[in-house]
């Protein structure tokens, strides 16, 4: 039943403005927007999920009827017909009936049908209406004012929303729940994989295996390419059910072996992981190419193919070593490929390969039965089968020393010779210097204004020195040093006059404390290797007069020449030992004109060893003069050179020892002679020659209470 006209109008609807309530045409214009939503929406989520549950139900029906009715699975030509119907329909669902009804609008007419068809009491009034201004062909404006009015308060009784028929919908709903509960119980109770066959189905193109089972989702290493002589190992991932055994079957191109079957391994208990190795007739190596497959329970892999092919490899043409200026050796050359030099030697090589490699490195290992490497160098490829490369011979910064190196080529498709060569390497090392303080041997104690004479001697073990230097340290403080031999000579044994004066008188102060000790250098390139003698200490005791300090030096002289005595004993009591033959009663102590004369005077051995013509002791003036002239240490040649001089009655310079008491070299024998002028300390003219021993218990008696 229709309500009075002078009925309130419609609330205002969300697209008016600021009025309280909407105009007739307004609220009906709303509404028939409103159903046109609701229809459009409607019929886009049913062609969504009617195209879903298709899909969906045509993937399970394929994979049923591909695992468990066709045997081996559809055929390839089948897959590529029954992928194309998929997309093909696919698509036309989705322009049909999604694309294009998504951009296009639902007919105001078509909604006021379906919102009259939904409230019957409309009785044409909307639809008339919409009809007549669709058309354009509007009534007076009484006559539509008056419709428009009727219309909007039947509108106010209905809902769009409810007009909407939204059956279609829900049976496509209840079809999508259908395949999608379907697809989820075949994977569930299916022991085949689906996905398997949804891969076969989707990608037709591969050569996806039928579902099985038993899975083999992944061989390694499929095809591939590798060297003659090595070995491969094939690994495969079984998943499913776990079959009694795997195996590897393969044949090989010459038809000598056809589906041999190599059984696989279980890699690890809890990994579903198998592998084999192949190695070769008689454990040589891979010779020749062949195709595998592996069969596993129900499932059998694809057939992968591997082709050998020979490896690339290196020979070495020249290995030319340069050694370092400073050792003056000459530059070897070897084809052999074995080196060995010293270190910082240039090393060239050259080789060539079998065939083109796209590079080649020089791999450095700690042992020829060991392929890890210690250090890379990158060698030069010219025209694809010459290498070089060019080094310095240098130990490593950390890590043991190489000995042994390879040449390792690749190839473009990244090949490489799985069993190189490997070459010995030998890198000498320059060893540093020795140096021994021969005197003193222990600490001292002297006064400020004393003169120690050190004696000591230097070698290199492989070549030569270039210097021995004094270093003095004061509270781990360096404050002196001075250079005592400077030549580059393999060996030198010599002795230097050292005046504590040189360290100054600020620092000479009684009871301070010196550590000294000798540093040797070789003439290794660029700052040479050092070796150093033992350290000792220096105290500094007070000032003494000229003549006390002097005896003082005379006695360190005599306790230098007492140890060469004892040196010299010691080195013919080793070569008489090494030559039973000679005879020992040639030694100096069976030689009664060696032994050595006694004084005349026994106070003679007191006084000092310089006099002045006037036969008094040296001036302090002099005495530096003296010191200043055997600063420079004499070598050995030279001493030896000087030992005639001596036994002839000729004079030392003041403040030197005799050069006849240096210690014989290994390669010269004391002589009775030499032996005899090393006991005997030269004085100037007009004075007797002394034995070699301390001073007389008077002397010394006067010495310790002037000390004292």
């Amino acid at each position: 039943m229709a309500k009075p006209d002078n009925q309130q109008p419609p609330p205002l609807p969300p697209s008016a403005s600021k009025k309280k309530y909407a105009e007739a045409d307004e609220y009906i214009d709303f509404q028939i927007h409103k159903t046109q939503v609701g229809v459009k929406r409607n019929d886009l989520l049913t062609s969504c999920t009617f195209l879903c549950a298709f899909i969906i139900a045509y993937l399970l029906i394929f994979a049923f009827l591909d695992s468990w009715v066709i045997p081996g699975g559809f055929p390839l030509i089948a897959r590529w017909l029954l992928a194309a119907i998929l997309v093909v329909g696919t698509a036309w669902w989705t322009f049909k009936r999604i694309a294009f009804p998504a951009i296009r609008s639902i007919n105001s007419v078509f909604a006021a049908r379906i919102i009259e068809t939904a409230d019957p009491s409309l009785k044409g009034n909307l639809l008339n209406l919409v009809d007549l201004e669709a058309a354009g062909r509007s009534p007076s404006p009484a006559v539509q004012k008056a419709m428009q009015k009727r219309a909007a308060v039947k509108l106010s009784e209905v809902n769009p929303e409810d007009a909407v028929d939204g059956r279609p919908l829900i049976r496509s709903a209840y079809g999508l729940l259908a395949a999608v509960t379907l697809f989820c119980a075949y994977i569930a109770l299916s022991p085949k994989s689906i996905f398997s066959s949804v891969e076969r189905l989707l990608l037709p193109g591969l050569p996806i295996p039928v579902a099985t089972q038993t899975r083999i989702p992944r061989v390694q290493p499929g095809d591939k390419s590798i060297p003659a002589r090595s070995t491969l190992e094939v690994s495969a991932d079984v998943l499913g059910r776990t079959p009694e055994k795997v195996t590897l079957l393969f044949t090989t191109d010459d038809g000598r072996f056809i589906n041999q079957p190599v059984e696989m391994r279980r890699r690890e208990p809890a990994v579903p992981n198998y592998t084999a190795e192949l190695v070769g007739e008689n454990g040589r190596g891979l010779l020749q190419s062949f195709k595998y497959r592996v069969e596993a329970g129900d499932a059998v892999s694809r057939t992968y193919r591997i082709e050998v092919t020979q490896p690339p490899s290196a020979k070495i043409r020249e290995v030319a070593i340069s050694p370092p200026p400073y050792t003056r050796l000459p530059e070897t050359k070897s084809a052999s490929g074995d080196i060995d030099g010293w270190t910082d030697s240039r090393v060239s090589l050259t080789a060539t390969t079998n065939i083109p490699v796209k590079s080649a490195t020089l791999i450095f290992t700690e042992k020829e039965t060991d392929d890890r490497a210690l250090e890379t160098i990158p060698m030069t490829v010219s025209d694809g089968t010459k290498l070089s490369a060019e080094w310095k011979l240098a130990l490593p910064k950390s890590g043991p020393l190489p000995r042994s190196y390879y040449i390792q080529c690749y190839t473009a498709d990244g090949q490489s010779d799985p069993e190189p060569l490997h070459y010995s390497l030998n890198i000498r090392i320059d060893a540093p210097p020795e140096v021994t303080l021969i005197f003193p041997s222990g600490d001292l104690e002297r006064p400020a204004n004393a003169v120690i004479p050190l004696q000591f001697k230097a070698s290199d073990p492989d070549f030569n020195l270039r210097s021995v230097k004094l270093i003095v340290q004061h509270r781990q403080e360096q404050v002196y040093d001075h250079i005592v031999f400077e030549e580059d000579r393999q060996s030198v044994q010599g002795t230097w006059q050292w005046r504590l004066a040189d360290l100054g008188s600020n620092r000479l102060q009684p009871g301070t404390e010196f550590t000294f000790w000798l540093e040797a250098k070789d003439n290794h390139q660029p700052l040479g290797n050092s070796g150093q003698s033992a350290r000792l200490r220096l105290k500094i005791l007070a000032p003494v007069d000229e003549q006390v300090a002097e005896r003082q030096r005379q006695q360190d002289l005599d306790r230098q020449n007492e140890t060469q005595l004892a040196d010299a004993g010691d080195q013919q009591n080793q070569d008489l030992d090494r030559d039973p033959q000679t005879d020992r009663s040639q030694s100096p102590e069976s030689d009664p004109d060696n032994a050595a004369e006694p004084p005349d005077d026994p106070q003679a051995e007191s006084q000092p060893s310089e006099r002045t013509p006037e036969g008094q002791a040296p001036s302090a003036d002099s005495d530096v003069s003296d010191n200043n002239q055997s600063q420079e240490p004499k070598p050995d040649d030279q001493q030896d050179s000087d030992s005639p001089q001596n036994e002839a009655g000729n004079q030392t310079a003041p403040g030197q020892q005799p050069r006849a008491a240096d210690k014989p070299s290994d390669s010269q024998k004391s002589t009775p002679s030499q032996k005899n002028s090393a006991g005997q300390r030269n004085q100037s003219s007009g004075d007797q020659q002394t034995p070699a021993d301390k001073p007389p218990a008077d002397d010394q008696t006067a010495l310790q209470k002037f000390l004292d």
